[in-house]
């Protein structure tokens, strides 16, 4: 049996942005499927669950920008994950070795500013946390600095790389969107931030 091969990413390359999860695209033959994630069932060949795209819907994906093929094909495994660093992720270099020292990286490609890293979660997801709480107190000193807009991106990294809420990281984007003067942002995420506590 054909093997799934993870082929493509569903996020755009090009776009200002620190951290994303994009979702996968598989193929097998001439299937391909949007998946968020692979347990075993991709590995093991049998159909991943997930949304079906033919060929075309693919390309008009890709010609939309709203996802991107993936150079190198590699074979589907379980807690397979899609990690992009964007332009506002400092030191993408060091992140990559980061990974392979965990033996956690199993493709990385530039497209752009974007580099694209094939990884395994199951190894790499304590390191997303960590990279997170480095953003975080990078704002925090960045804006005890007044170094406003330096501080509003590394926030907007330390919120967008969680697995998970975490009200601290959102209340400091809120903070640096502030002192940089758009109220209105900080308040939507303190919307964001009041809504999710509400719903646990």
């Amino acid at each position: 049996m054909t093997p799934w091969q993870i082929v493509g990413a569903m996020h755009p390359a090009v776009h200002a942005f620190g951290f994303a999860r994009a979702a996968l695209v598989l193929q097998r033959d001439s299937r391909l499927v949007i998946a968020r994630q692979i347990r075993g069932e991709a590995a093991a060949g049998e159909a991943p669950a997930g949304e079906v795209l033919d060929e075309g819907e693919w390309r008009e994906l890709q010609e939309a920008e709203e996802g991107f093929a993936l150079r190198q094909h590699i074979p589907a495994f379980p807690q397979a994950g899609i990690w992009l660093l964007g332009e506002y992720f400092e030191d993408k270099d060091a992140a990559v070795r980061e990974l392979d020292a965990l033996d956690a990286c199993r493709a990385t490609e530039r497209h752009g500013r974007t580099t694209a890293m094939v990884v395994d979660e199951g190894k790499a997801a304590a390191l997303r946390e960590q990279w997170a709480q480095n953003a975080f107190d990078r704002a925090k000193a960045l804006v005890q600095a007044g170094e406003v807009e330096a501080a509003c991106r590394a926030a907007s990294l330390a919120f967008e790389l969680p697995a998970h809420f975490v009200d601290d990281y959102v209340a400091m984007l809120a903070l640096a969107w502030e002192l940089r003067g758009d109220k209105a942002r900080a308040e939507a995420y303190l919307t964001m931030m009041h809504n999710s506590r509400a719903m646990r």
